[in-house]
Formats: structure tokens, C-alpha cells, sequence
């Protein structure tokens, strides 16, 4: 494997801190106590299903309009999360595997400027050869047309490419694009099998695994 498509939230970025004290914000302004918000199973919806989940599941809970709490989470959010950081050897990965003549990408449902900005923070926006992202209007994950995108603008081929992600939607799009996949899973949240081929948690042992990987190229 020398070529990565990478998820950016929960993957490359431990953003979820951030989005989940968003939401925590966006409650609180619309009269929620804070003595009724469990901060820790907003976190299991995100990671498990997704943000829009999360919105539609509290707002049904707490008697609020969907799309109000949405808005006010997106007011938060947008400054909130030019806050995260890259995880734990992330960098150090990144530089391995480039010098180990791998190609890096990213695939994400974020907006492009939010990204960009967020990459440029931490002078992270040259490691990666292509990025799409929601601005680029492409079905969303799993329909793998973006992942076949990025081979087919890069002259990749699958067999050597492989997609990395924190979340189901990463592995079923991979799997519909017809490329290999890892589970990054941090905190061993994801309960479902979702049949990848390889799971981590940290990314020390990632690069180790890839750096092996990358030996028998």
C-alpha cells in the first residue's frame, strides 16, 4: 500500500472535543440545563452515526427545532474547531511514510475553508496530494465516488490504495470503492463489525504497520 485516502474528523483530527462542546454551547443557549446534558453519549452519537444524528436526536429529545439547534452549534462551531490538533504522532507518521514514498489524500464532509484553515493552523496542508471536500458536491460516504475520484485524477491503482477512518461510513465506502480500509478507533467506541481489515487506536501503531506495509512494495 503506498497510497492513503484519509477521514479528517476523529481520524486525522481530534476534532470531536471541540464538536461536542459545541453542541454542550448551542444547548445551553437555547435554555437547556446543563444538569440534563450527558456531554459523554453526545460524543457515542457523533462517533458512532454522525452529527446530523445528534442533532436530530436531541432536538426530538429536549422538544427543540432541528434546525435551530443546528444553527446555533454551526455559530459555535466554527470558531470552536480551528481549536483541535492532529493526534498524538500523527506528524511523525505523515513524514515516515512520505519519505517511505507513500501519497496522502483526504476525503472529508467538512468545508473546504474550515479545513484548509484548520490544516494551515498546524502546517499540515502540504502533507496531503489531494482533498475533497463537501464544496466539492460529491455523493457523500459510502457511496464511493469521491474515493474513485481520487484515483482516478491521481492514476492510482487500488490494490495499492487504502482508505483510514473513524467511523462505519469510512469502511463501507471504501469497501464500495473496492479498496482496502483501517478502523481508527481511539477509544474502541465502534461496537458494529463493519468487516475492515485492520483496526488501530493509536497512531504509533499505525505507522508501524505501515511502515512494514510499506517494505513489501
Amino acid at each position: 500500500m503506498k497510497n492513503i485516502i484519509w477521514d479528517f474528523d476523529g481520524t486525522l483530527f481530534d476534532t470531536y472535543p471541540q464538536m461536542v462542546n459545541s453542541f454542550l454551547l448551542a444547548l445551553k443557549k437555547m435554555h437547556i440545563d446543563e444538569m440534563e446534558i450527558d456531554e459523554y453519549e453526545i460524543y457515542e452519537v457523533m462517533r458512532r452515526h454522525s452529527l446530523s444524528t445528534a442533532i436530530q436526536k436531541y432536538a426530538a429529545h429536549y422538544n427543540l427545532v432541528a434546525d435551530n439547534l443546528k444553527l446555533n452549534y454551526q455559530l459555535y462551531e466554527k470558531q470552536n474547531i480551528l481549536k483541535s490538533k492532529p493526534f498524538f504522532n500523527l506528524e511523525t507518521l505523515l513524514l515516515n511514510t512520505i519519505k517511505n514514498d507513500y501519497s496522502h489524500f483526504i476525503l472529508t464532509h467538512r468545508d473546504k475553508q474550515t479545513l484548509y484553515q484548520v490544516l494551515e493552523n498546524n502546517h499540515f496542508a502540504d502533507y496531503f496530494k489531494m482533498i475533497i471536500t463537501k464544496d466539492d458536491n460529491l455523493p457523500r460516504k459510502p457511496n464511493p465516488a469521491a474515493i474513485n475520484q481520487i484515483i482516478e485524477k491521481n492514476n492510482l491503482k487500488k490494490m495499492d490504495t487504502l482508505i483510514i477512518g473513524d467511523r462505519v461510513i469510512d469502511i463501507r465506502a471504501g469497501q464500495n470503492a473496492g479498496i482496502k480500509s483501517i478502523l481508527f478507533d481511539p477509544d474502541a467506541l465502534i461496537i458494529e463489525n463493519c468487516n475492515a481489515n485492520h483496526k488501530f487506536s493509536n497512531m504509533y501503531d499505525l505507522k508501524l504497520f505501515l511502515m512494514n506495509l510499506g517494505k513489501d512494495k
